[in-house]
């Protein structure tokens, strides 16, 4: 009796902690730069290796773009691909698709994203750097 109760416990509390959201999750803060460069915020949601959120930002000519994402957080690792829409300089708006990948550690991160825009046929790439911002 005495096992299976600690059986019981044992699975309980590792399911638990398998559930538990990641200390990643949150705001993040922070810049990108490579064929198009400026400043941006994302929130993770993370449930065990799942994670989902959303990105804003601005380039350096001040075009806003806002997207969500999907993908995975395991062991601080971010890999997400992500959908959205942006401000062209002329002002009209612009559909996009990429992807986001980069360790999460410690309140500092660091990776490398992709972005296709889907009417203009065009694909930037580079790095980003962000902080996470206290709640």
């Amino acid at each position: 009796m005495r096992l299976t109760c600690a059986l019981a416990l044992t699975t309980s509390l590792l399911a638990a902690s398998l559930a538990c959201s990641s200390p990643n999750r949150g705001r993040w803060r922070g810049t990108f730069e490579g064929g198009v460069s400026g400043d941006m915020e994302f929130t993770v949601n993370a449930r065990g290796t799942t994670a989902d959120g959303r990105i804003t930002g601005a380039t350096r000519r001040g075009e806003t773009f806002e997207a969500s994402f999907r993908g995975s957080l395991n062991q601080g690792f971010l890999n997400a691909k992500f959908e959205g829409r942006g401000q062209t300089g002329i002002g009209l708006p612009a559909a996009f698709e990429g992807s986001l990948q980069g360790d999460l550690e410690e309140g500092r991160s660091e990776g490398t994203w992709t972005v296709d825009l889907i009417q203009a046929r065009a694909h930037y790439e580079g790095r980003w750097f962000a902080t996470q911002v206290a709640e």
